[in-house]
């Protein structure tokens, strides 16, 4: 439990390694560690500067937050708390930060931009402070990496997912939005495979090979798919249409079927490693399978 007496907005963040919680509120983020319960170190921002997002580190170590002063900071724990890294500065805000699975690429990646205009993704190296890469994306931007670090998929509301290298920033391959006529719900990280969902029927996603857009399994529901995400690996796909199912992908078999009594699923997150699935439903409760 953690004190939430202002009522203010708090996202939430458990580590790759399971052992610590991060909690960011607009003024502050707090570590802590989950076995004591206790707060480890406590991350303020001086004078009215705010904290727009905070992440961890895949080994747990660091996290990279990200300032409303255009900047995102790295940061590591030591004995005397939290020591600043590095610092990269921006020429516009910066809306989102995250490290690259690839612990040796000591990689973060950025995305800024004024409110509605065209974004800038950009690759920083942690260990020698310098800018590796940028290019343009659209407005609103996503980016996920594969589980090696090796591919970045941005994705966005309205533009076509593209692959890119990591390492580079090259563009690797671009994934229709609308496949066959159909909607486009989910993109594995490694962008080798693609969800999607008839519009003349919603209970049937099929997933597909993005390269070949070969048809490799239709995974039947009951109900119409509201969500539907791929796991780290790209082995996994979790669909929601009121109950949560876990799918294989290459089969399209069902592994399994997940329920809570009194309310409907409405999404769901792998975490790190796929091995567990975050569930959010329509109670307001959250579950961990």
């Amino acid at each position: 439990a953690f004190d939430n007496s202002k009522q203010d907005e708090v996202r939430v963040k458990i580590s790759p390694d399971g052992e610590k919680l991060l909690t960011r509120h607009k003024d502050r983020v707090r570590v802590w560690d989950i076995p004591s319960r206790r707060v480890r170190f406590t991350l303020a921002p001086p004078g009215v500067t705010q904290i727009v997002s905070a992440e961890f580190s895949p080994d747990s170590r660091c996290i990279v937050a990200v300032f409303t002063d255009r900047t995102a900071s790295v940061w590591q724990a030591d004995s005397r708390g939290l020591l600043r890294l590095r610092t990269f500065r921006h020429d516009a805000p910066v809306i989102s930060a995250k490290f690259s699975p690839d612990a040796r690429s000591q990689s973060v990646v950025t995305v800024s931009g004024e409110h509605m205009d065209e974004k800038v993704v950009r690759s920083f190296s942690v260990r020698h402070g310098r800018e590796r890469f940028n290019f343009s994306a659209p407005v609103f931007p996503s980016v996920e990496f594969s589980p090696d670090g090796r591919r970045m998929l941005i994705t966005a509301r309205v533009h076509n997912p593209v692959v890119r290298d990591a390492y580079t920033g090259k563009e690797l391959l671009e994934i229709p939005n609308t496949m066959y006529g159909q909607n486009l719900r989910a993109v594995s990280t490694d962008g080798q495979h693609v969800l999607t969902v008839p519009r003349n029927n919603g209970t049937a996603a099929h997933v597909w090979n993005a390269t070949t857009r070969e048809d490799i399994a239709v995974l039947a529901h009951p109900h119409p798919v509201t969500f539907a995400r791929f796991s780290p690996d790209g082995q996994w796909v979790v669909t929601t249409d009121g109950t949560l199912r876990v799918w294989d992908t290459s089969s399209g078999n069902v592994s399994k079927e997940l329920r809570h009594e009194g309310t409907k699923v409405k999404s769901a997150e792998f975490s790190w490693q796929g091995s567990r699935v975050l569930t959010t439903f329509e109670n307001g409760s959250l579950c961990v399978w």
